[in-house]
């Protein structure tokens, strides 16, 4: 993070732990799962409704996938589907905040006119078949 930046000025930058998330994340594209602890997040800006659906996204598994309709009931909003698949949208913590384990309750993968449809996709089949390999 550009610390000049305005917009993240008076974000604390700790060069340990970004060190950490970057192993972490060549760990992830050489198809070793990785486990983020919420503690771990610095969920600077982010409504406490946000909060909670990166939250419980968290606990989506290598592999697994759930619905928006799921992460909804989950944190008490059963009809707030739409306002977690804006949320997910808006996820500034991508492959660490798997949302991309989320999908529609029809099974398919939601936003598909979107530019991240296919790095979902690209996420989801990796994951399934790295997770799939290994059971």
């Amino acid at each position: 993070i550009d610390s000049s930046s305005s917009k993240y000025r008076d974000i604390p930058v700790n060069h340990k732990i970004c060190r950490k998330f970057v192993e972490k994340l060549k760990d992830y594209f050489k198809g070793i799962p990785i486990s983020i602890n919420r503690k771990e997040f610095y969920f600077y800006r982010v409504s406490p409704f946000y909060k909670a659906v990166y939250i419980n996204t968290l606990k989506i598994a290598y592999g697994e996938v759930a619905t928006y309709r799921y992460i909804a009931q989950k944190i008490g909003k059963p009809l707030a589907y739409r306002a977690v698949a804006t949320g997910l949208r808006k996820n500034p913590f991508l492959i660490f905040v798997p949302c991309h384990r989320i999908i529609r309750s029809d099974g398919r993968i939601g936003g598909e006119d979107s530019s991240s449809f296919l790095v979902r996709k690209y996420l989801l089949k990796k994951e399934r078949s790295l997770n799939n390999g290994k059971t």
